[in-house]
This record gives C-alpha cells, sequence and structure tokens, in this order.
C-alpha cells in the first residue's frame, strides 16, 4: 500500500511539473540571462513543493524515492526551467538531514575540492574561511549549504544571505554561476555535524546525478527540434 501510495504521488509530481514548466516561456529564460531573478518563475515552483522533494516525509517533503524526485529535474531541464530546482532540492536533504529546518526560499549548496574551506572553533562560535567559483545562483540564494571538514570530520555549514562575499558570473549555460568568499564567524548553530552517508565524495556524486537529470531533458528537446526541423 506504501509503495503504491508513493508511485501515485510520484505520478501527480510529475504531472504538476509538467503542467507548470511547461507554461514558462522564452522571456522568463531570456530575464534570468539578463541578471534577472525570476521571482514569479520561483514562487510557483516553491508554491508546488518542489524544492522539498528530496526531503522525507517526517522532515515536509513527499517522502518519495529519490529516482523519483529527481525525475523533476529531467522535466525542468527540458523546458529549460530558468530556477535553482537542482541546488535548492540537493540543500534542503543535505538541512534536512542535518537536522537544520529546510531553507525558506532559493538554497545553493557549494561543492568545493576538499581543503577550499577552513572551519575552526572561535569562543563559543565557529569561524569559516574560504573561496569558491562557479557556485550555481549564489547571488540569488538565502542560504548557501557547505559540507566542510573539521578534525577530519564533515560538517554541514548553513550560511546565511549576506554572510559570504559574492561576485557575479556567468555559465556556459548564460545562468549565474557566481565566485562565493567567505571569512566570517557564524552562530554555534549554524554549524553542525554532517551525517554519515555525506563526505565530500557522496556530495560531489549527488550534485553530479542532479545536474546530469537536467542535461538529459534539455537533450531530449534538442533531439525533439532537431527532428522536428529535419522533417520540415
Amino acid at each position: 500500500m506504501a509503495e503504491q501510495q508513493s508511485d501515485d504521488t510520484a505520478l501527480l509530481l510529475s504531472e504538476s511539473a509538467t503542467r507548470l514548466f511547461g507554461s514558462f516561456d522564452e522571456k522568463d529564460i531570456r530575464a534570468v540571462e539578463q541578471g534577472e531573478w525570476p521571482d514569479a518563475v520561483w514562487a510557483k515552483v516553491q508554491d508546488a513543493g518542489f524544492p522539498l522533494a528530496l526531503v522525507s516525509e517526517a522532515a515536509g517533503g513527499f517522502g518519495i524515492a529519490s529516482a523519483e524526485a529527481i525525475s523533476l529535474l529531467r522535466i525542468a531541464g527540458y523546458h529549460a526551467a530558468p530556477v535553482p530546482l537542482a541546488e535548492t532540492m540537493l540543500a534542503n536533504r543535505l538541512l534536512s538531514e542535518a537536522g537544520f529546518d529546510v531553507a525558506e526560499g532559493p538554497a545553493t549548496v557549494v561543492v568545493a575540492e576538499s581543503g577550499a574551506f577552513a572551519l575552526a572553533k572561535h569562543g563559543g562560535n565557529w569561524r569559516i574561511e574560504g573561496r569558491a567559483a562557479g557556485v550555481p545562483w549564489a547571488r540569488h540564494a538565502g542560504t548557501i549549504v557547505l559540507l566542510v571538514e573539521h578534525e577530519n570530520k564533515p560538517f554541514v555549514v548553513r550560511l546565511k544571505r549576506g554572510v559570504a562575499s559574492i561576485a557575479p558570473a556567468m555559465s556556459f549555460a548564460n545562468l549565474p554561476a557566481d565566485d562565493v568568499a567567505v571569512d566570517a564567524e557564524i552562530a554555534a548553530d549554524d554549524v553542525r555535524p554532517a551525517p554519515a552517508n555525506w563526505t565530500p565524495q557522496t556530495l560531489k556524486a549527488a550534485f553530479a546525478a542532479l545536474r546530469v537529470s537536467e542535461m538529459a531533458g534539455a537533450l531530449a528537446r534538442v533531439m525533439e527540434i532537431t527532428v522536428g526541423y529535419a522533417n520540415e
């Protein structure tokens, strides 16, 4: 019964995502390429609950299998949805599993090489220092999530808006991929031990899986357009 309910939920989410992402048009994409934040588009995505698709039901998510949740990104990629859905989904998964509340708005994850950020105790708080390039959507994220090692143990770090310095840059896809630098003291509650299944390697693999799903959707659309052009 639980499996059937999960399948039904996944099907409803897929149908909802197809309708929602299919309603976006080229002007939404062009606005993002010009540096604008797609507030109305993101509001619809958030209202649909998609940023919580990878979060457990106990933490406020849909409670569906990860593969089913990731399929939403294939639909988003097919329609070139100009929103940080993959990044926010992954950030919320990491936050919730570390015991944080999920992000209230758009979020992103820093996938950096080991040692790019240093974390140290600073009185009753923490001190974090480091930098990373190409962080997707960082300028628009209300929460930036990092996985940083301290004394050979991984910790989940939550950076609230304004803590990091952000230099805007763009990816080859002409979407925000910013340079992030931080040298700040943060509250003790913004750093928590990472669950055993999260390491820099598993974080990189998870992010790659989400991005590949988006790419698969985009490639499917490219193929359709190409075949249609050839037939015409």
